[in-house]
């Protein structure tokens, strides 16, 4: 997390900001969005892209079943 803390504080230091060059933090992941966005990263991420589920609803049960989003190695590329 120091590394996110560090980058957003350049945003403090003149030098960048009388020029306009802002420093922004993005996860791209292969991994799952739901549990990048409650970590104690995400309030130092400006946005996320990572797997997404959908709730399905079978046999009167709800459970995550279907994929809304997902990305790949060469997504990331």
């Amino acid at each position: 997390m120091d590394l996110f803390t560090a980058v957003n504080k350049l945003n403090d230091e003149s030098q960048y900001r009388d020029v306009g060059i802002t420093f922004e933090n993005y996860i791209v992941s292969t991994g799952l969005k739901r549990m990048i966005l409650s970590s104690a990263i995400f309030p130092h991420v400006k946005r996320v892209w990572g797997a997404e589920l959908v709730d399905v609803e079978e046999n009167e049960r709800r459970h995550l079943g279907k994929i809304a989003y997902s990305l790949d190695n060469t997504s990331k590329t």
